[in-house]
């Protein structure tokens, strides 16, 4: 069982910290954005019905080298804002490239 979340941290700290996890932060240089998982990615996941998100997600838990991405993704689930606070960056990020 997962371990309760901390209400006190502020959520503009989660969101920035998800950001450069993302790297969507337009002053980090492109050499060193982190390997792996992309913002189009989780934006794809963040718009898939119910059933089919709960599907990815225990997949990506499955796996040790994707497990923090898929505690984003039940951050997500848990909190409504945070996840439609994320689609609005991830397209928002889409529409400038």
């Amino acid at each position: 069982m997962r371990p309760m979340r901390d209400v006190t941290k502020p959520r503009t700290l989660r969101l920035v910290q998800i950001a450069e996890l993302l790297g969507v932060r337009k002053q980090r240089p492109p050499a060193r954005r982190r390997a792996g998982l992309s913002g189009a990615e989780l934006l794809h996941i963040l718009m898939l019905p119910d059933f089919d998100r709960a599907d990815a997600i225990g997949s990506y838990w499955g796996n040790p080298k994707t497990r923090t991405f898929a505690e984003l993704l039940i951050d997500c689930e848990e909190d409504r804002v945070l996840r439609a606070v994320l689609v609005g960056m991830l397209r928002e990020t889409d529409r400038g490239r």
